[in-house]
């Protein structure tokens, strides 16, 4: 039995992929040796979360790049309008970088609904502003 602290999600993997080589390379010949666990399953539950996470924020930023595009009505000011849906997810990630503060599933919830609030936000903005 391992114990670990508590670090940033990917840090798991890089250690239970390093603590998986020294196991094969110490037990070579005589056993093979699983790593198993809730810290496991956890690592790998982490890594696949925080890589689906990025591909969504990817394709909703597409998508809602062309709905303010047609919501618009002009290419140039759909893309402007999307500086404030941008805005608050870059800034949180700047603060994440500078203070070393650890990527886990709480991070990515606050991620998401800042990604939400602030679309939710500029519709209603450009489609009060379109209105009057």
């Amino acid at each position: 039995m391992v114990k670990m602290p508590y670090v940033d999600a990917l840090e798991y993997n890089k250690f239970i992929n390093q603590f998986q080589t020294q196991l094969d390379q110490e037990f070579a010949g005589f056993a093979t040796v699983s790593l198993t666990g809730v810290s496991v399953l956890l690592a790998v539950i982490m890594e696949k979360s925080i890589y689906s996470s990025a591909i969504s924020c990817v394709l909703a930023l597409v998508l809602i790049s062309m709905m303010m595009i047609v919501l618009i009505g002009n290419v140039k000011i759909g893309l402007i309008s999307m500086i404030p849906n941008v805005a608050p997810i870059l800034f949180l990630s700047i603060i994440m970088v500078i203070f070393y503060m650890k990527l886990d599933m709480f991070t990515l919830l606050i991620g998401a609904i800042a990604l939400w609030l602030a679309v939710d936000d500029t519709v209603h903005f450009m489609h009060n502003f379109r209105r009057y």
